[in-house]
């Protein structure tokens, strides 16, 4: 399986999921690491489009399972993955962390793939677009999942900054279960 990673800032797919070898950050995808650095590639409104490059990417590898690729985006990387879900039909799965605003409307109900947001209870930027956005979807007959932490559990800060290992374990769970073989 691999997981496309667009995300809200260069230090997120630098740091953030190198624990994990099944994340596939992709280098020439804006607004990440070397892309943003060296190349000075800002980020642009149309992720679908090098996410759609990056698909490509994965799915020319022998080493891949071009049937078992997801997309996952924090912060304002998660309107990014939703966005990209959107058009991109080749995703087994999305997920979207921390969701920023009403940026989502327009496309959430487009997604075919199953689609599991992520959202801390106390994150600064509220709940309410979490629970906005999996209205929408639900209404378009998405099948959306939500995961909200709170602060008794710990993780109900931004993108779980509180303690970001609780989100991540819950995030490759449930991706590990959408990817599952023969499903």
């Amino acid at each position: 399986m691999a997981l496309a990673a667009p995300s809200n800032t260069d230090k997120v797919s630098d740091s953030r999921h190198k624990t994990s070898p099944s994340f596939y950050p992709h280098p020439h995808l804006p607004k990440q690491g070397a892309a943003l650095r060296q190349r000075a590639v800002a980020q642009r409104a149309d992720v679908e489009i090098p996410v759609a490059r990056c698909i490509d990417w994965l799915c020319a590898r022998s080493d891949m399972d071009s049937a078992r690729i997801a997309l996952y985006g924090a912060s304002l990387g998660g309107i990014g993955a939703a966005r990209a879900a959107s058009a991109e039909r080749r995703l087994k799965a999305v997920v979207s962390d921390s969701l920023i605003s009403d940026l989502h409307a327009g496309f959430i109900e487009k997604i075919r793939c199953p689609y599991l947001i992520v959202q801390g209870k106390h994150d600064l930027l509220g709940l309410q677009t979490a629970l906005d956005a999996v209205e929408c979807a639900r209404q378009h007959g998405v099948a959306v999942a939500l995961k909200i932490f709170t602060a008794e559990e710990t993780g109900a800060s931004h993108c779980q900054a509180d303690i970001p290992s609780l989100g991540q374990a819950f995030i490759c769970d449930w991706l590990t279960a959408q990817l599952a073989d023969g499903t």
